[in-house]
């Protein structure tokens, strides 16, 4: 956002000493304060798996799981995490969503 009203205030600042305006109403906008430490980003990434450590539960999982619906279940982890979907959309797909002949989904619902 800091960078986009930079620029949108380099256009105004332009227009304003070209007289075609008053003032520049960009000198009104004031953005929120990013507070967002070192600390937080770090702790943000953290909450994320790098693909070895999801590679390493899924294998443990299989080898724990007991049943064919802890499979499904297993199955529907690997989807979301391989596709970057939320649980929400991965349970409103139909599949009338799936063209498996072109390797798409469309996700239209959550």
């Amino acid at each position: 956002m800091h960078a986009l009203k930079r620029g949108i205030n380099s256009i105004f600042k332009y227009v304003y000493i070209a007289k075609y305006i008053d003032s520049n109403p960009i000198d009104r906008l004031d953005l929120p304060k990013d507070t967002r430490t070192k600390e937080s980003v770090a702790k943000l990434k953290q909450k994320f798996f790098i693909l070895d450590e999801f590679n390493t539960l899924i294998k443990q999982m299989r080898h724990n799981a007991s049943s064919d619906e802890t499979h499904r279940k297993i199955d529907l982890l690997e989807f979301l995490f391989w596709n970057g979907l939320r649980i929400g959309e991965a349970l409103a797909l139909k599949w009338s969503d799936v063209d498996l002949l072109n390797g798409k989904i469309s996700i239209t619902k959550s």
